[in-house]
């Protein structure tokens, strides 16, 4: 973003000694293109102006482009089991879970390993007033001893 004003900077500095110049006669190789010196100059300009505001509008429209919408991302929590208490009840019970613990599953077992909560819902929501068995098929390829 930095290069555009250097380069307006250089083009403009450019023309100016460009004009000087032309309009001091210093130069017999620039005479023989330049006999309308005012014309040839206003002609120029416009151009310039034009190039400059499509650079600007070129380099606008990449940096609008390169931003991206951020999207929501979801995260899920995942609670694990940490009581030995297997009463029918205990597993729908919240106080039994804690979004911390080992994550050692084993395929076979009495209680449930982990379960994973969408962002949004609550555990209570989740898993309140389930039974066991039905705790337990929420997840039911991962057990704890």
């Amino acid at each position: 973003m930095f290069i555009i004003p250097m380069l307006v900077n250089f083009v403009l500095q450019f023309n100016s000694e460009l004009n000087k110049k032309i309009n001091s006669n210093q130069s017999f190789l620039w005479q023989p293109f330049f006999t309308e010196k005012k014309t040839w100059t206003m002609k120029n300009t416009h151009l310039l102006k034009i190039g400059i505001f499509t650079l600007f509008i070129l380099a606008l429209l990449f940096s609008i482009q390169s931003f991206e919408k951020s999207e929501n991302v979801v995260t899920d929590t995942v609670y694990y089991y940490n009581s030995s208490d297997t009463t029918e009840g205990a597993f729908g019970n919240v106080s039994n879970w804690s979004p911390s613990g080992s994550s050692s599953c084993q395929s076979n077992g009495a209680r449930p390993c982990h379960i994973l909560v969408a962002e949004g819902t609550s555990l209570e929501e989740y898993i309140g007033g389930m039974s066991n068995s039905q705790v337990l098929a929420i997840n039911p390829g991962e057990r704890k001893p």
